[in-house]
């Protein structure tokens, strides 16, 4: 018996009514240009950056090329910030959530990308892990009497 293994196509007329992508999926791939700034010298270097989200995770690779290497990095998005630049127009900051704030400065092309890239980049507050159900306490059962075995001989 033969495995298929491979991705489902989906017609061109079907409509998701959720509006949202489908699990595991890829939001938003493309080139960026990622900003260093180490010692008072600011270097750029060309990033190929895919982002995925589902319903328990989204995370960010960042590859030299549009190829997964060794050299690939991987950047949770789960718990961090996203906001424009203030001083450049077509720059965004990515702040992780941790006690020293670190993040990462990456440029557009163009100013139009940057409202994209941030949707794609910016957590999902919305969706959230459904509540654990609450287990009423309930008191304590009555202890039971043991009976002695003669007794109930008799």
């Amino acid at each position: 018996m033969k495995t298929m293994v491979g991705t489902a196509r989906v017609p061109c007329g079907s409509v998701n009514t959720f509006n949202k992508p489908p699990e595991n999926s890829e939001v938003k791939s493309g080139s960026l240009c990622l900003i260093q700034q180490c010692g008072g010298i600011t270097r750029k270097a060309h990033v190929f950056v895919r982002v995925y989200r589902s319903s328990f995770e989204h995370y960010a690779v960042i590859c030299k090329d549009q190829k997964f290497s060794a050299q690939s990095g991987y950047m949770s998005l789960k718990n961090c910030t996203v906001c424009k630049c203030e001083d450049k127009d077509n720059q965004l900051r990515v702040t992780l959530n941790n006690f020293e704030g670190n993040g990462l400065i990456f440029e557009c092309r163009t100013k139009l990308e940057v409202q994209d890239w941030i949707d794609a980049l910016q957590p999902n507050r919305s969706i959230s892990p459904l509540p654990l159900p609450i287990i009423p306490r309930t008191l304590l059962m009555p202890s039971l009497e043991e009976e002695s075995e003669s007794e109930e001989v008799q």
